[in-house]
């Protein structure tokens, strides 16, 4: 070997941060100089998964030595490295025509090996350009190029990226047999392979979830993050938090599925747009199954762009199913379908039947909220054969949980009742909350058809029980969105007990559900206290101590409220202020979840039951009557409980015009607090309140037939569920009662 390659301190000149431009001149063997090559290209793969950047500048020092030396094989070699690089910096049309380019001159300068080389990095690429048809089929020329040639490496890589374009397809099993395949030729490599293998652990991972065996592929995702730990490739870890936090998210593990998307971001955000674009991907979908929808729209549109901005077209469709979900809940069926319209050819073009059959079972649900069941059962049997032919488990589960939704509406309740019994025991098999909750309401609503009022009891109570069971996990940021969609197993319970006379127990089901928020805030307030233990939390801490003091600058502002007028810009107007005030009131959201996310206290450590029935009449005074409001969304009960006896009333009023009622009311408490209380229309705001309170009075109060002798009576304010949602006064005080005679409280001119 020459003397150049002899001296390491000279080889290291070739990966340190500045190149001298004489050194590429320097005279050398052609051993040496495939050796510094060597070098490069090695260092290159090496920041695959650390820093992409330093993998595109030694691709750039390769193709510079092949230039300068005017070697085609090296100048080709420069360009396949660079694409590789594009393609982990997200940048898809650039690394698809860096490794065309090279794959032509590999074939110019006759090395077949060389041009099979660029095919692997092409087969991943060709979902989002769609080109899977020519990839694949210049993948099958590839295998056999380095079988011929023996190079288990190059067969173990090009197996590896077949594998991805299967799996992105929804050709799970093919794509499995691929992945263990390429592990077996990377352990069959020794030390050479080990690089591989962290990777190839976290795609069979990617296969087994796919599947919807949950369990193998966490097992299979902790085996890749050891290696990634260990080897401190950020980007892989990124990538594999990404992935454990679907899990823990389609298992109700919510907190705990942010908290890793949040890791993962923190750690390629402002580096890697592709990556970062993957987890805000999973953001979305997290953010729909806590009904954040807004958050979800808003995230699900930056996904989109920034997919149209990087041509990845295959991630733009599945974004554009989130879409779907997001129109189709807020009733807006046409853009839902135009999402629809939109991601459907991007799936045919590359022959992802299973994503196809994904657009069938959105098509599904979407006729079902729209009253056609006839429509929504034939989509949902048709999506349901293509993922049984896939062995897509947790999606057969979905459409055939749909199906029973259908065939529940047109009245066939014994074929329901069975679509509705699989769903539910494949939900408990793998722990998938969200569809077990769906499940057992299906099956509690038709047990209540057929008139099997105890079995539909039961099945509530059990829907019930696995919602309450998720959001004691759940952050206070996160409970209320989470419960808005959840509380119709709730509503028919109460109603069910209603309707047959079990009083008590609707009392009982009613304080429950509307205890849980408070009793989890009581029992486990040291957690609202946030970590100050790592430099991340304190400088989230710093970052919304400065933004809620520029919110109260900006309040001030938009509201003309006085203060020294020089601390103030001239040039803002109040509507400037505004906007700059709700996107400081946005980002503070943010960081108080994410300061929220980082306490690691278990969520479990402590759990306190809601009173019984027992317990609350106890606690009454002789003298006192308890009363609690119930709505379904239509009707308005009371339930009214002293010491000797439990009454339910239901009320003449309707819930929308008692909303009405109450919207009257709200505003005049927001006109009577602007107003000088002495001004001249403060007596008219306040003999309006008073026609307001006793309208109030007698569609609440009067009907509740009271006892003269119960002078005392206690309010019981709405609960989570927001099952009568609104306070009686506007800072949620209750409002007292004296011989049934309605005294309102001091507030801004309202005295009587």
């Amino acid at each position: 070997m020459s003397t150049f390659i002899e001296s390491n301190d000279h080889l290291e000149e070739w990966l340190a941060d500045d190149l001298p431009p004489d050194l590429l001149l320097t005279p050398m063997s052609e051993e040496s100089a495939q050796a510094i090559v060597d070098l490069l290209k090695n260092e290159a793969d090496r920041y695959w998964s650390i820093d992409a950047n330093y993998s595109l500048k030694y691709a750039e020092r390769i193709l510079a030595f092949g230039q300068a030396r005017n070697d085609e094989s090296k100048i080709a070699l420069g360009l396949m490295a660079k694409g590789d690089a594009f393609q982990f910096l997200g940048q898809i049309n650039k690394a698809w025509d860096m490794l065309e380019q090279a794959g032509s001159m590999f074939e110019k300068a006759g090395n077949e090996v060389g041009w099979a080389r660029t095919c692997i990095g092409r087969v991943y690429l060709s979902p989002n350009l769609n080109r899977v048809s020519e990839a694949l089929a210049d993948a099958a020329r590839a295998h056999e190029i380095f079988s011929r040639h023996n190079d288990e490496d190059k067969l173990m890589r090009l197996e590896w990226q077949t594998g991805l374009v299967h799996n992105s397809l929804g050709n799970q099993q093919y794509a499995l047999k691929l992945f263990n395949s390429a592990m077996g030729r990377a352990k069959g490599l020794g030390d050479q392979g080990q690089k591989y293998i962290g990777t190839l652990y976290e795609n069979i991972g990617l296969t087994f979830n796919a599947l919807g065996d949950f369990h193998q592929a966490l097992a299979y995702y902790e085996k890749a993050q050891a290696f990634a730990v260990a080897k401190q490739e950020t980007r892989n870890i990124a990538r594999i938090e990404s992935s454990i936090a679907e899990i823990a998210q389609a298992q109700g593990h919510y907190r705990r599925a942010l908290a890793l998307l949040n890791s993962g971001l923190e750690k390629v955000k402002n580096r890697l747009m592709f990556d970062a674009t993957l987890i805000q991907y999973h953001m979305v979908e997290c953010y729909l199954s806590l009904n954040r929808n807004a958050d979800a729209l808003e995230l699900a549109h930056i996904v989109i762009e920034n997919c149209r901005t990087i041509n990845a077209e295959y991630e733009l469709a599945r974004t554009l199913l989130f879409l779907t979900t997001i129109e189709a809940t807020s009733g807006n069926f046409a853009a839902a379908e135009a999402a629809l319209l939109e991601a459907e050819p991007i799936f045919a073009s590359r022959g992802a039947t299973s994503w196809m059959a994904t657009i069938r079972l959105w098509r599904g649900r979407m006729a079902l909220k729209q009253g056609n069941a006839a429509l929504a059962y034939q989509e949902s049997v048709t999506a349901a054969a293509a993922f049984e032919a896939d062995d897509q488990q947790v999606n057969d589960a979905a459409a055939t949980l749909l199906r029973g939704q259908a065939l529940f509406a047109l009245e066939d309740y014994p074929t329901a009742e069975s679509a509705g019994n699989k769903t539910r025991l494949f939900a408990q098999r793998y722990n998938l909350p969200s569809l077990r909750y769906e499940a057992y309401l299906l099956l509690g609503q038709i047990a209540e058809a057929r008139g099997k009022h105890t079995s539909a009891m039961h099945h509530y109570k059990a829907a019930a029980a696995t919602i309450e069971r998720v959001q004691r996990e759940l952050t206070i940021t996160l409970r209320p969105g989470f419960l808005e969609d959840k509380g119709e197993a709730l509503r028919r319970l109460i109603s069910l007990y209603l309707r047959t006379g079990h009083t008590v127990n609707a009392f009982e089901t009613l304080e429950n559900a509307k205890a849980q928020n408070w009793l989890a805030y009581l029992n486990n307030r040291e957690r609202l206290h946030w970590s100050q233990e790592d430099a991340a939390s304190r400088a989230l801490i710093e970052e919304l101590e400065g933004l809620r003091a520029e919110h109260q600058w900006f309040y001030r502002l938009s509201n003309h409220l006085p203060g020294n007028s020089e601390e103030y810009p001239k040039a803002i107007t109040p509507e400037q202020a505004l906007a700059e005030m709700t996107n400081r009131e946005q980002r503070m959201r943010a960081i108080t979840e994410q300061l929220y996310l980082r306490n690691e206290d278990d969520p479990y450590s402590k759990q306190t039951l809601a009173p019984s029935f027992n317990n609350i009449q106890q606690a009454l005074d002789n003298d006192s009557t308890l009363i609690e409001y119930y709505t379904n969304g239509d009707s308005v009960w009371a339930f009214t409980l002293n010491r000797n006896e439990i009454q339910v009333h239901r009320l003449p009023m309707t819930m929308k015009a008692l909303s009405q009622v109450v919207e009257q009311w709200q505003a005049n408490i927001a006109g009577a607090l602007k107003m000088d209380p002495y001004a001249a229309g403060a007596r008219k705001l306040t003999m309006l309140a008073q026609r307001i309170l006793q309208r109030l009075h007698a569609s609440l109060i009067q009907p509740l037939v009271l006892k003269k002798d119960n002078c005392r009576l206690v309010f019981v304010p709405y609960g989570v569920l927001h099952f009568l949602p609104f306070h009686l006064l506007h800072d949620g005080s209750e409002y007292l009662i004296e011989k049934h005679e309605i005294l309102t409280l001091p507030a801004a001119g309202l005295v009587t």
